[in-house]
């Protein structure tokens, strides 16, 4: 099991790929299925240590992004045939406020993703 801090590692790593990869796409199982190549090859292709970004902004996501979503067997984590999911939507509100935990919201990228949303 992953500690507290493993977690919202994974998901300030994760959650901005998604949004990055998702953008504007209508989910469908086509989509899901695309998106499931796009994340695969994304994290095999970014290297040793692996180097992705959002935008401009680098994602420091070395070791726990893939494990993630190797275990996943890289199937999408925020979104299903569907749309968003509801705890996607949960954790955009916990990242709003961030701040009261102690956290920072850019750390998140939460600029980016709302960039992305919008």
């Amino acid at each position: 099991m992953l500690s507290s801090c493993a977690r919202r590692q994974i998901l300030g790593i994760v959650f901005p790929i998604i949004f990055a990869i998702i953008v504007n796409a209508i989910p469908t199982p086509a989509v899901a299925s695309s998106i499931q190549e796009i994340l695969r090859n994304r994290i095999e292709s970014g290297g040793i240590p692996l180097r992705l970004s959002v935008g401009e902004e680098p994602v420091y996501a070395s070791v726990l992004l893939p494990v993630f979503y190797e275990r996943r067997i890289y199937r999408p984590a925020w979104i299903n045939d569907k749309g968003l999911l509801a705890h996607a939507t949960s954790l955009l509100d916990a990242l709003l406020t961030a701040d009261a935990e102690g956290l920072r919201p850019n750390d998140y990228h939460w600029n980016t993703i709302e960039h992305l949303l919008s």
